[in-house]
């Protein structure tokens, strides 16, 4: 959790810059074109505002804004090839993710597959074993709230921190 504080306060400091893929698979380390070392991906198709970022130390965090509600979960990635499987720390069997018109559903891993240059799918299996796909571009977006939630999405760097149940408190 001491490196989910850390990176919240070094994405405040940074311009949230996303990197751009190499050979073909998700960009998940520093390749020297960014200040952060940080891959953000967002939900193609969302009405809210939902970032992927994926962290070099093996962690990652997605972030849903919906202007009346906000989200997210963490967990670690393992690299297999060109894909990046998703899972729960040690201490966890699950995570959420957002999926089928829920920001808690609750998975037991996702993988993010190369999809193109700038897009990965996410293939991902429920808690209760159903299994879904998504398309993830890379970049952030935000939302322009108005009304009774976003009345748009629109790419932006504004600093992405990790959701409150993500960070640390009790942490020295």
């Amino acid at each position: 959790m001491h490196r989910l504080i850390a990176l919240a306060l070094m994405l405040a400091a940074c311009s949230g810059r996303s990197l751009s893929p190499t050979d073909g698979a998700p960009p998940v380390v520093d390749d020297g074109a960014g200040p952060t070392g940080l891959t953000i991906y967002h939900l193609e198709g969302a009405v809210d505002a939902v970032n992927l970022v994926v962290v070099p130390d093996g962690s990652f965090f997605w972030t849903i804004n919906g202007c009346d509600f906000f989200g997210g979960d963490c967990a670690v990635w393992t690299k297999h090839g060109v894909d990046i499987e998703l899972r729960p720390t040690d201490a966890r069997l699950l995570f959420r993710w957002v999926q089928g018109g829920s920001f808690a559903t609750e998975v037991v891993r996702v993988t993010l597959r190369p999809a193109g240059p700038d897009q990965v799918t996410a293939d991902g299996v429920t808690t209760g074993g159903t299994a879904f796909k998504q398309l993830w571009s890379l970049g952030q977006i935000c939302p322009s709230c108005g009304g009774m939630g976003p009345t748009a999405l629109y790419p932006c760097s504004d600093p992405l921190l990790p959701p409150a149940p993500c960070i640390d408190k009790d942490a020295p």
